[in-house]
């Protein structure tokens, strides 16, 4: 780059864009980045999760291509679960859209707070690809040596509406309580109000998509638990932790008038922060 610093860009794509992907990362290269692209590093035979947790950390930005299949294998929580690793550490996270893109693509909210590169009018034009390296590298390219090339900004800023991430520890210790929380509340003897309560707590969040609500109370108390911990950087749209929503939704169904949820319901909001309701 221009002002001598080296940035690396981990850049994946759905299976059908790998032209795209490979002139795209071919053109970032030639403008002097490192690019993680993913089939490149994915060999058959090898767990792909860790390689792609490993390539996100090792990584200043994060490109998600969408082209005419969407977004692919980035629907998957798992996926957008280790994406959330770069959104936890502040580093932008960049849609690309593809030749063949939808005119308005199906984002999950990890991608939707935030602004968009265009590549499908003008695939090979620079336009795009200056809009795009300025997206990596927060240098716009043409700016002169010492010449901002955007407002100043707190770079301590967190990206988009997010919630400090909660530390392991503090996770490991309240995991429990929330599970036995979920599964003493009244709701959770019936599949109908167990789906009713989560969703009116927690709307379209991405840690509520995919739960198998037939499962046995425990079990499906756990597998939320576990989905709000992949995705405790992203926030409810009042700017408060998940888990909050939780705690909200018993607190105004009147269900933390009874000591043992009550008690819980007062640990946790305590743990992660939340507002009382």
């Amino acid at each position: 780059m221009a002002d001598g610093n080296t940035y690396h860009c981990f850049l994946s794509h759905n299976s059908a864009d790998k032209p795209a992907a490979r002139t795209l990362a071919e053109r970032l290269r030639a403008a002097g980045l490192s690019v993680w692209l993913d089939e490149e590093q994915l060999r058959p035979g090898i767990p792909w999760l860790p390689l792609l947790e490993a390539g996100i950390r090792a990584s200043d930005s994060i490109a998600v291509l969408i082209g005419a299949n969407g977004l692919g294998s980035w629907q998957d929580q798992e996926v957008q679960a280790a994406l959330s690793l770069a959104v936890r550490d502040k580093r932008p996270v960049i849609p690309v859209l593809l030749p063949g893109a939808p005119v308005a693509p199906d984002l999950p909210p990890l991608l939707v707070i935030r602004g968009w590169v265009d590549l499908r009018a003008d695939p090979d034009g620079q336009a795009g690809l200056d809009q795009l390296i300025w997206g990596i590298t927060g240098v716009r390219p043409g700016t002169a040596p010492g010449e901002p090339s955007q407002a100043p900004q707190d770079p301590t800023a967190p990206v988009g509406r997010l919630t400090p991430a909660i530390d392991a520890q503090t996770w490991d210790r309240q995991r429990l309580v929330l599970r036995d929380l979920l599964v003493a509340l009244p709701a959770w003897d019936l599949v109908s109000d167990r789906r009713a309560f989560v969703r009116d707590a927690l709307g379209d969040h991405p840690a509520a998509a995919n739960l198998g609500w037939n499962d046995d109370g425990y079990t499906l108390a756990s597998n939320l638990v576990r989905m709000l911990r992949y995705f405790d950087a992203l926030p409810l749209a009042d700017g408060q932790h998940a888990v909050c929503g939780l705690l909200g939704e018993t607190r105004a169904r009147r269900w933390d008038r009874n000591p043992q949820i009550g008690d819980k319901v007062r640990a946790l909001a305590d743990a992660f922060g939340c507002r009382d309701s």
